[in-house]
């Protein structure tokens, strides 16, 4: 699975029976979720989900 997009935090990405829960996520009832907003990637070779964090616009 390579499918990158954008996701908000409590966004579902995935459940733990298919993968890791990584950096900005967290688990709940089995659910990998998103905690922040930022890119979903994957990481196949360890079996992966993650959020890279959005950078913030200067202003």
């Amino acid at each position: 699975m390579t499918e990158r997009r954008m996701v908000y935090p409590g966004e579902e990405l995935g459940g733990e029976e298919e993968f890791l829960a990584g950096p900005g996520t967290y688990v709940e009832d089995g659910k990998i979720l998103s905690a922040q907003v930022g890119t979903l990637s994957y990481n196949e070779k360890e079996h992966m989900v993650y959020v890279e964090p959005s950078k913030p616009t200067n202003q």
